[in-house]
């Protein structure tokens, strides 16, 4: 019987045999954690990008940063919105459509561990108070799905945080944007960072 058969048809059997070698499907032993490696600046077009590789679970995360209104209810921070998409080439599982609810739950668990672990200062994302903050959507391909998705994007997309810049611009007397020449020497990712964008 082929290993895929054997796999669908007693898949207790099969995991159970590799737990008694304390090996992993790929041969690795239990204990050894996949290869990680990680490129900034793969997508010229984007404000901040990353590629991530863990194992062969491969995520790309590209940033993008615009200027839009706040919340009335919280004037003076911007927002980091993440999506993530499981496209069909990344697994033969994967079909062409809507979200799937893995996709969804991947982006919602990586917007909650980006705020929880404050990543990102949303009130450096502030350009005027109540008048312009930054909007930070991240988009996040999975080329390859070897399982870990998570870590992968979660990865992807925090690389591609440290690797975007704020533009410099400010807001003029008629509420309306400047934008300067050059960049702040501050990221997104950089919770830290001592440059203050509130344009006040």
């Amino acid at each position: 019987m082929e290993a895929a058969a054997y796999k669908r048809l007693y898949p207790h059997e099969y995991y159970r045999k590799f737990l008694a070698e304390e090996t992993r499907l790929d041969g690795r032993p239990l204990a050894r954690a996949r290869d990680v490696s990680v490129a900034n600046g793969v997508v010229t077009s984007a404000d901040g990008s990353a590629l991530v590789k863990i194992g062969r679970t491969t995520a790309l995360a590209a940033a993008k940063l615009e200027p839009a209104p706040p919340e009335p209810t919280a004037p003076d921070v911007g927002v980091v919105e993440v999506t993530v998409e499981l496209p069909p080439m990344c697994a033969a599982s994967a079909r062409p459509g809507r979200p799937t609810e893995e996709s969804q739950r991947c982006a919602r668990r990586i917007e909650d561990v980006l705020r929880d672990a404050n990543v990102v200062d949303l009130r450096k994302l502030c350009i005027k108070r109540g008048v312009y903050a930054w909007r930070v959507c991240v988009d996040v391909y999975v080329l390859d799905h070897d399982g870990g998705i998570l870590d992968a994007a979660l990865c992807a997309v925090v690389g591609a945080l440290k690797d975007a810049k704020v533009p410099r611009v400010d807001v003029d007397d008629r509420g309306k944007l400047v934008w300067g020449g050059g960049e702040r020497e501050r990221r997104p990712g950089d919770a830290d960072a001592d440059a203050d964008a509130n344009g006040d």
